[in-house]
């Protein structure tokens, strides 16, 4: 041990690092597309119908054989900002007056109340959306809406290519942004 410090160095552990910056660009990637397209265009439905709006939210334009999520709000035509109470959701679907689909949402505390619903081909159709309070029938909405046939994007884990790119991007720009932190706030 002749000739070596008694005090050790600390160095720079590259493979820790790299892993840190490998894991911020594969949750940004990942994450970024996810919030983009849940809460990027704002898409809506809305229709008041006597006291009530009644608003269905939805994060990307409709498609044949695409599954959608849908939210259903509840609220008053005088002021949008105040919820009606509801328990729960008769929610219809109608195509050429047969019914595909019919089913009861129970009412979600604190989030929109939802479904994932995938329209089995391009056309129009009507969806029906019956609003109660326990037993009693509180509005009837009815919302006419035309699906396109299915538009093929190349796809990468079921999300589209470009919202992956920005992902990246943005995982890339989160990595610098730590490094150019790190090395600002390591002392020397």
């Amino acid at each position: 041990m002749k000739g070596k410090p008694a005090i050790a160095v600390a160095r720079k552990n590259p493979s820790v690092e790299g892993r840190a910056d490998f894991l911020i660009l594969v949750v940004a990637a990942i994450l970024m597309p996810l919030l983009a397209a849940a809460h990027g265009r704002g898409l809506a439905l809305q229709t008041t119908v006597d006291l009530y709006t009644v608003d269905v939210h939805y994060p990307f334009p409709f498609r044949a054989k695409v599954p959608i999520w849908l939210n259903f709000f509840l609220s008053s035509a005088q002021n949008h900002d105040h919820q009606v109470y509801f328990s729960d959701l008769d929610a219809a679907v109608f195509k050429d007056r047969e019914m595909i689909l019919r089913t009861n949402i129970n009412r979600k505390q604190g989030i929109g109340s939802g479904a994932v619903i995938t329209f089995p081909e391009p056309g129009d159709y009507r969806v029906q959306l019956i609003f109660n309070s326990e037993r009693d029938q509180i509005v009837e909405a009815y919302f006419d809406i035309y699906v396109p046939a299915e538009h093929f994007y190349a796809q990468i884990f079921g999300l589209p290519i470009f919202q992956l790119v920005l992902g990246a991007f943005f995982g890339a720009f989160g990595v610098f942004l730590f490094r150019k932190i790190s090395d600002l706030l390591r002392i020397r």
